[in-house]
């Protein structure tokens, strides 16, 4: 995703939960310029050795609650 969007990084905007073997956060993207860019919440599997196996990502703002 980033080497699309060069200068670009990740703020992760929550911390990473875990719940047995699924991971869930959310995150968005910082432009070059500073400026706050797309939103995703991703949800995703780990292995036995904790590493990241899958990872689905939902854009735009989180549903309101």
């Amino acid at each position: 995703m980033q080497a699309g969007r060069p200068g670009a990084r990740l703020e992760l905007m929550s911390g990473v939960e875990l719940h047995h073997h699924v991971v869930r956060f959310l995150w968005r993207l910082i432009g070059a310029d500073g400026r706050a860019g797309e939103r995703s919440i991703d949800v995703g599997e780990v292995d036995a050795d904790g590493r990241l196996t899958k990872i689905v990502g939902f854009f735009g703002e989180p549903p309101k609650r």
